[in-house]
């Protein structure tokens, strides 16, 4: 389980591929070399607005 990220903390998800075959296992490797992050998501805090849920009847007004 990732903990949650805080208002100090942000929790970053990433995925990479590394271009030499190898695994670092907690270590990335040297990014631009051997290690391309391909996707990354920063986790907002628990209680952020970002993970508010937003309704069918919110996106149909937006989407107007």
């Amino acid at each position: 389980t990732l903990p949650d990220s805080t208002d100090e903390v942000v929790k970053i998800v990433a995925l990479a591929y590394h271009s030499d075959g190898k695994t670092y296992g907690p270590y990335p490797g040297d990014f631009g070399l051997n290690s391309h992050v391909q996707l990354f998501f920063g986790l907002p805090p628990v209680e952020s607005e970002a993970w508010r849920q937003v309704t069918d009847a919110e996106l149909a007004a937006v989407n107007k």
